[in-house]
């Protein structure tokens, strides 16, 4: 993935937190980092992908805010 990318990064860590959620809900093994785990880590993973959409907005400007609000 790209480094200035911005929207990828968006739309991967968006898609990766998505399925990380379906896993929890489905009663699944989810991920873990540091010992982050199950909806501590689904959260996380929501955050980092809201980060990177505020990082898409700064740089990309407004126009992407229809985006990122889905």
């Amino acid at each position: 993935m790209g480094e200035r990318n911005w929207y990828m990064r968006y739309r991967t860590a968006r898609d990766y937190a998505d399925e990380q959620a379906e896993k929890y809900r489905n009663g699944e093994d989810v991920d873990a980092y540091r010992g982050i785990i199950g909806a501590s880590w689904v959260a996380e993973a929501y955050t980092i992908a809201a980060e990177n959409a505020h990082s898409l907005m700064q740089v990309q400007g407004a126009y992407w805010q229809s985006v990122v609000d889905v």
